[in-house]
């Protein structure tokens, strides 16, 4: 199985796709989270059905990518994941879904949220793992400038290199298990940063520093055990 995504957090022109061999034969998806021109846009790569959720009473529709056999485990827990501990937060929650998970498995879930009207209005990504690696980074890109957070379940930054795409840059996450990207917190807390660390030396390694801070921050252990 594979899976790669990626969230546009900064740029001011089209983002090329990466040019990964391994991505040559999979499906593609693409749109955006965020109201703009290029940020807040997204890229969604799998060899998978993904499996589609509805939760209008959370006005919410959620688009699984998962390791076969895993798809509808995920799906049955994330429909009343949001009704369980109401006022934790959602990184919690996540911990909290992880629990109730066993075996190998790896998942991306595209989460939109929507108005009264059906119109897309924000969204997040879920990015799952257990016993199994996804590898997750921002990557730079110095021909066009953009930054993009992308996760993957093969290493991508290895197959970059190899590839000679010599214009792409890294900054690594570490691999938690669990991971929420709410892609407008992140859009937002990108474009503040940056501005605020203008004209400082490694200003935009401060401000992925901001942004792993932010995907990062620790649990709550609001009540979840």
């Amino acid at each position: 199985m594979t899976i790669l995504g990626s969230l546009v957090i900064h740029s001011t022109s089209p983002v090329p796709k990466l040019p990964l061999t391994e991505l040559q034969s999979l499906m593609m998806r693409e749109g955006r989270h965020v109201s703009g021109k290029y940020n807040g846009t997204y890229r969604e790569y799998f060899d998978m059905s993904p499996i589609e959720v509805m939760l209008p009473h959370r006005y919410k529709r959620l688009s699984i990518l998962a390791t076969p056999g895993y798809g509808h485990d995920l799906s049955g827990i994330l429909s009343s994941l949001d009704s369980q501990k109401e006022d934790a937060p959602q990184r919690d929650k996540l911990a909290l879904l992880m629990e109730q998970m066993t075996g190998e498995f790896s998942a991306s879930v595209n989460v939109m949220n929507t108005g009264a009207d059906g119109l897309a209005s924000s969204g997040a990504f879920y990015v799952l793992n257990s016993g199994l690696p996804m590898y997750t980074a921002l990557v730079f890109d110095s021909n066009g400038g953009s930054v993009q957070l992308v996760w993957a379940t093969f290493d991508f930054k290895a197959s970059l290199r190899r590839a000679g795409a010599l214009n792409y840059s890294f900054y690594p996450m570490p691999d938690r298990g669990f991971l929420f990207v709410p892609s407008h917190s992140i859009c937002s807390k990108w474009w503040r940063n940056s501005r605020a660390f203008d004209g400082q030396a490694h200003n935009q390694v401060k401000a992925a520093n901001a942004i792993e801070m932010l995907l990062f921050k620790p649990l709550t252990n609001h009540g979840l055990r």
